[in-house]
């Protein structure tokens, strides 16, 4: 894994100078529509990667329409038990991954990974936020003693948006400086040009992908982020995790 994540880097940075590339979902046979996406790097290293149209219109009506009823306040994970917290405040719903939707997601997530499969793939789940609720900085990992037995956790992070009605209530990376004042005004579509932490926009139907471990396994501390609290509105993602090496079956609930 190690050696194909470094043979991709190699290959975005190198389309980061072009800035960004097409490429339409049509090898996924779960899907009923295609997705036309278009891919910007944002950051080479750490690999941060926006992608637009992730989820066509009518992926973004099903995936509502399959949660609307599944939301839960979210929890965290502590030694591998869910426990409530109030650095997380939002709500969520795991979704199933026998549903088309869901295998649709899925397959795509793989393909823009180029992993053979979704064996790797977490259950789909959505979060929502509304007016006060927000999910301070953290690492998207598990940290349980199961993960570490089995040497598995989460290395990437894909979330899709279902719903952007919500002002500065963008993901944050605080690890991540950046100085945008002399940037291209399409850089500002995408990312906050006013913050000096990297913080990408939420907009319906877009994702944003990033690495969360180094190549040795280790947590890359520049991959802390944090969902920025709402002052007003609401936001809806999908969280789309992928885990490093086999995937056990007594890990599949965490």
């Amino acid at each position: 894994m190690a050696k194909i994540w470094m043979i991709v880097s190699s290959v975005v940075a190198l389309f980061a100078a072009l800035f960004y590339f097409k490429w339409e979902d049509d090898g996924t046979p779960a899907c009923t529509t295609k997705a036309a996406m278009i891919t910007t790097v944002l950051l080479p290293d750490p690999l941060i990667i926006y992608i637009e149209n992730f989820l066509t219109d009518d992926d973004v009506v099903k995936l509502k329409d399959l949660a609307k009823d599944r939301f839960e306040q979210s929890t965290l994970i502590e030694n591998g038990v869910k426990v409530p917290s109030p650095i997380r405040t939002s709500s969520t719903a795991m979704l199933s991954d026998g549903e088309q939707i869901t295998k649709c997601v899925a397959q795509r997530a793989a393909r823009f990974q180029n992993l053979a499969d979704t064996d790797s793939i977490e259950p789909i789940q959505a979060t929502r936020y509304v007016k006060g609720q927000q999910y301070k900085a953290h690492l998207d990992l598990l940290w349980s003693d199961l993960t570490a037995q089995h040497h598995v956790d989460r290395n990437t992070t894909i979330f899709a948006i279902l719903d952007d009605n919500c002002t500065d209530c963008g993901t944050q990376f605080p690890n991540i400086h950046v100085d945008l004042s002399a940037t291209h005004q399409k850089w500002c579509e995408f990312m906050d040009c006013t913050k000096s932490v990297l913080t990408v926009k939420p907009k319906k139907g877009n994702a944003v992908f990033w690495k969360n471990l180094l190549d040795d396994g280790m947590a890359d501390m520049r991959s802390v982020h944090s969902g920025l609290p709402l002052t007003e509105g609401s936001k809806m993602g999908l969280n789309i995790w992928t885990r490093n090496g086999g995937f056990p079956k007594e890990l599949r609930e965490l």
